[in-house]
């Protein structure tokens, strides 16, 4: 990243990231008794709808939290008339689901893959 050109090397580092996953996968699923299944096409994209559906459902975030997040300007989740007079960024808020999101990685994700070396 130069600060003049736009981000860039999606597709790079996906394919690092797959690689990364793949490596993983197998030892975890033995460490849990299983066979490693299948690991279906994905996207970077499918990682924020991901985040989305677990926050809002499981960590219980607000919907208003979690999109402002993924910068969304929520056209879903309130009026037209709420976005032009509410501009509150929900810092505070933002931090606090976050957090949660971090603890949640932690325990479920990174946990169990260290669990599995």
């Amino acid at each position: 990243m130069t600060g003049t050109t736009a981000v860039s090397g999606f597709a790079k580092a996906k394919r690092r990231l797959d690689s990364a996953i793949e490596q993983l996968r197998e030892p975890v699923a033995a460490s849990q008794g299983v066979e490693a299944e299948v690991m279906l096409p994905w996207t970077v994209h499918d990682l924020r709808t991901t985040f989305n559906m677990i926050a809002c459902e499981r960590l219980k975030i607000d919907a208003a939290v979690a999109d402002r997040i993924l910068n969304h300007v929520a056209t879903a989740t309130t009026s037209k008339i709420m976005r032009v007079y509410n501009r509150s960024e929900l810092f505070d808020e933002r931090k606090r689901a976050l957090r949660l999101w971090e603890q949640l990685l932690k325990s479920e994700v990174i946990a169990k893959a260290d669990a599995s070396k």
